[in-house]
């Protein structure tokens, strides 16, 4: 990042946090904020979110606006991040990036992506939810976490570090290996092993993404929120994509709503290279869960998006803006290798070459097995209320009712100052990843002599 535009953020977010009203517009950090909100600077003066996320993108390794060729009414942030910066103990790199209806919206998408990362590693200085130095952790409840629920999770007491080698990076890494949970549904509060909590050294981890159910919000509650959410689309989209269940059509209702049906035209400017559909993932849990699929005027060039949210309608507009991304990604994929042969392309651009070139349009669980769901009275809404959504289903509650344990590990830390949880959902399947939960199972079990676009194609 060119030290301009680092000072720049420096200044806006120093003043964000300390003042309410908003700098000279002829200075750098005028200048700034008057671009990231495309003109209308009137409603971020005291903004102090705002002020502590700027604040993080002044410390990026890099910060960058892309296009987006297929889905020009959208805007596009991208980001190097690297949390020694911030005071992490353990050395790595991280890009994150993220989409928005306006400029503002993709930024704080993108370097909340960041804010995110840079949570889940190890600190110098424990998070706010750790015990400080020479604090004592809560008395061992051997009831409130069960090996049971480790192992449901992919955790083996083989990957409990082994704190017994002397060396400082061993220690470092093994130096916290309980954390403070808290239980969503009661509020009790106890220790799970640190292992489903941090990332750390390769053959630590847990065999399904380290990112899974970290989420930052504007409060501990919003974080859980998001958190519990991306659980939910995960678990959905595993059942889906690896486990033979069919999607359902989406009602035209809901699509050809103007809230919905006029912003994905306006996000995709007029652009007709790519054909887009949706499906509808929502399974037992009740919470709106929509794929959004597309492939290029030639049937090729596969690519995804998906979402679970409160509504059937925010579901399809979210996984419209992570189909974006990923269409998108091809493209620097493309661009990549027209400057460099194959061999240079990382894992990450290889599994989406493959899955562009494997993923064909006419493949069974691409379609709509089923018509559109009926919402009930039970699912929150009256019969006789529209039928763009199944009702706002708050997540938190329907994992509940369906008896799922719901655990929070509060990541958030003084600097930033950005609320950031990881979620626990012993029992749903998390997705991607090597770990095959009986729920999983079950489901496989309904179709044994179907085959799974999964046991062939990876999309993450």
């Amino acid at each position: 990042m060119r030290d301009e535009t680092r000072r720049a953020l420096t200044l806006a977010a120093e003043h964000l946090e300390r003042r309410d009203d908003l700098p000279d517009p002829s200075g750098p950090a005028g200048h700034f904020l008057a671009y990231l909100a495309e003109g209308a600077t009137e409603g971020l003066s005291g903004d102090r979110d705002l002020a502590r996320l700027i604040g993080v993108a002044a410390r990026l390794e890099r910060l960058f606006e892309l296009s987006l060729p297929d889905a020009p009414g959208l805007f596009c942030f991208g980001a190097e991040v690297v949390p020694s910066v911030f005071g992490a103990a353990m050395g790595a790199r991280g890009s994150v990036s993220g989409v928005g209806e306006t400029r503002l919206e993709a930024f704080r998408a993108c370097v909340g992506e960041a804010v995110e990362y840079l949570s889940q590693f190890e600190m110098m200085q424990a998070p706010c939810s750790e015990p400080r130095e020479g604090a004592a952790l809560p008395a061992a409840d051997p009831s409130f976490w069960s090996e049971a629920e480790s192992l449901a999770l992919g955790l083996t007491p083989a990957q409990v570090p082994d704190a017994a080698g002397g060396d400082q990076e061993q220690e470092d890494v093994g130096r916290l290996e309980r954390v403070l949970a808290r239980d969503l549904s009661t509020g009790r509060k106890g220790l799970v092993p640190a292992g489903l909590c941090w990332r750390r050294r390769e053959g630590d981890a847990v065999p399904f993404a380290r990112g899974l159910g970290v989420a930052a919000g504007r409060s501990f509650h919003a974080a859980c929120r998001h958190a519990a959410l991306e659980w939910i689309e995960r678990d959905a989209v595993a059942l889906w994509w690896r486990g033979g269940r069919r999607g359902r059509a989406i009602p035209v209702e809901t699509l050809c709503a103007p809230q919905v049906a006029g912003r994905i035209a306006r996000w995709r400017g007029g652009c007709q290279a790519r054909v887009s559909w949706f499906l509808d993932l929502t399974g037992d849990l009740g919470v709106p869960v929509v794929a959004a699929l597309s492939v290029d005027r030639q049937g090729k060039r596969f690519a995804y998006g998906f979402a679970a949210r409160p509504t059937l309608s925010a579901a399809v507009l979210a996984a419209f803006t992570e189909l974006a991304q990923v269409e998108l990604a091809d493209r620097v994929v493309d661009a990549k290798l027209a400057e460099a042969d194959e061999k240079q392309l990382n894992d990450t651009d290889r599994l989406h070459l493959a899955r562009r070139s494997l993923v064909k349009p006419d493949w069974e669980v691409l379609q709509p097995a089923e018509a559109p769901a009926l919402a009930s009275r039970e699912e929150g809404r009256a019969s006789d209320g529209p039928l763009d959504d199944l009702g706002d289903i708050e997540p938190l509650s329907a994992l509940a009712k369906r008896n799922f344990r719901v655990l929070a590990i509060d990541l958030t830390r003084t600097d930033p100052g950005i609320s950031v949880v990881r979620v626990l959902v012993p029992g749903l399947q998390p997705d991607p990843g090597a770990l095959a939960t009986p729920r999983l199972q079950r489901q496989r079990a309904l179709r044994p002599s179907a085959g799974f676009p999964g046991d062939r194609v990876r999309l993450y």
